[in-house]
């Protein structure tokens, strides 16, 4: 029994990125090095400049590069952007940092930015827990 010439696949060759053929039907684009992948991705710019192959829209990242990310930028606490899709509130030391949470005060007047009720404990403060004070006496 000889080995066979011709393995009856039913495939297209392309050119692979070492001039090879595998077989694939699959597309060719070219990558960062300029080579061939057989992927059938559309090409975008990165931080380098560079196509990876992603099919992503970009936007700009804190150092104004391209990231690939598809989210909305939203200003963090030093002013940049973080590319977080959430709403800033303003924290304990009045700069933003994203949370979607709501504000409360704390025993020493500051926000903390938890979503619990506060209630008077023992000592007369408030601690931010949802609990009911007990009276544990003198």
């Amino acid at each position: 029994m000889c080995a066979r010439e011709n393995t009856e696949k039913k495939r297209d060759l392309v050119k692979t990125t070492d001039g090879s053929n595998t077989g694939k039907k699959r597309d060719l684009v070219k990558t960062t090095d300029g080579s061939n992948t057989g992927k059938k991705r559309d090409l975008v710019k990165t931080t380098d400049g560079s196509n990876t192959g992603k099919k992503r829209d970009l936007v700009k990242t804190t150092d104004g590069s391209n990231t690939g990310k598809k989210r909305d930028l939203v200003k963090t606490t030093d002013g940049s952007n973080t590319g977080k899709k959430r709403d800033l509130v303003e924290t304990t030391d009045g700069s933003n940092i994203g949370k979607k949470r709501d504000l409360v005060e704390t025993t020493d007047g500051s926000n903390t930015e938890k979503k619990r009720d506060l209630v008077t404990t023992t000592d007369g403060s408030n601690t931010g827990k949802n609990r009911t004070p007990i009276d544990r006496g003198p």
